[in-house]
């Protein structure tokens, strides 16, 4: 599922949610998130991510994650700022600008209501 926060007609910000195919995971999705600079910092975010937090919730999902470069510290505190919480990170995964860095392993477990 794809979301995505336009000015006009130019798309400037989206949230996707992948929900996997493994039997064994069909209870959790993954997460991509992103604002084009120059719109960050009014709520696209946030609001992005609570609609496909609502959609997951909605369609039966218990666990939703995300992995992000450790050089991604705005979008590490934005989600630490919204309950989610570092499940794990592994040591020199992404390579940025020719150098290894941490990925940082987030999830958020989601309440499906009564």
């Amino acid at each position: 599922m794809f979301f995505v926060g336009t000015v006009g007609d130019e798309v400037v910000g989206w949230a996707h949610v992948e929900t996997p195919e493994i039997a064994k995971l069909a209870h959790t999705a993954e997460l991509t998130l992103g604002v084009m600079e120059g719109y960050r910092r009014h709520g696209m975010g946030s609001h992005l991510l609570q609609r496909a937090l609502e959609w997951a919730a909605s369609n039966g999902l218990e666990k939703v994650y995300s992995s992000l470069p450790s050089t991604n510290g705005v979008g590490v505190d934005f989600l630490h700022s919204l309950g989610w919480e570092t499940e794990a990170v592994r040591e020199g995964h992404y390579r940025v600008d020719g150098e290894f860095v941490d990925e940082v392993m987030l999830a958020k477990r989601l309440d499906r209501g009564p």
